[in-house]
């Protein structure tokens, strides 16, 4: 199944909705009852233009706002499954010793 999105930002002043094609280098995460917009440039996991966002059967869904295409991430990074967490939401990296 696919899915076609349009960001448009509001002009509260003029009434209309004004397409968006770029998010200046922001990422923005949308949920069901709140949303995030972060500088991509200070998260290097994430990408700048992009939205992230979830599906009823997707957990994670990236929309790139400049080239219009979305892409599922990977199921690891799933860390529920609707109702119940079944990974931790932070991975330990292994501590390296020097000697």
């Amino acid at each position: 199944q696919q899915h076609a999105y349009k960001l448009f930002a509001l002009d509260i002043d003029r009434g209309e909705l004004i397409p968006v094609n770029c998010l200046s280098g922001h990422a923005l995460f949308l949920s069901r009852d709140r949303s995030l917009s972060v500088s991509a440039r200070d998260l290097p996991s994430v990408n700048s233009n992009s939205i992230y966002f979830s599906l009823h059967r997707d957990p994670v869904v990236v929309h790139s706002v400049r080239t219009g295409f979305s892409e599922r991430l990977a199921v690891s990074c799933q860390i529920h499954d609707g109702k119940d967490r079944i990974r931790p939401s932070v991975r330990l990296s292994p501590l390296l010793t020097i000697f």
